[in-house]
């Protein structure tokens, strides 16, 4: 086809096949920017809801550890002065 065979009708398809094309392509990135601003903003309330769980989690078992903790505290205090007094009867030392 010779330059001379353009219609400028041909041109004004052409150019108007264009600019379709153009808003066609801005609709799909305007889309695909609301579909990833979705994705981004479930993902981060997913990850923030996980990690919640894995904090109560983690205070739950921290509280028990220190719970257990204490216990064990307390007993050992218990066992000392058992061995205190029965040392005292004994009439030793502790070392």
């Amino acid at each position: 086809m010779a330059i001379t065979d353009i219609r400028p009708e041909d041109v004004e398809t052409a150019a108007d096949n264009h600019q379709a094309a153009e808003e066609d392509l801005d609709s799909q990135r305007r889309g695909l920017d609301d579909t990833v601003n979705v994705l981004v903003t479930t993902n981060a309330g997913f990850l923030m809801q996980k990690l919640n769980e894995v904090q109560d989690a983690w205070s739950t078992d921290m509280i028990a550890i220190l719970k257990d903790l204490d216990a064990c505290e307390q007993f050992l205090r218990e066992c000392k002065t058992e061995l205190e007094r029965l040392n005292q009867e004994q009439g030793g030392s502790l070392s």
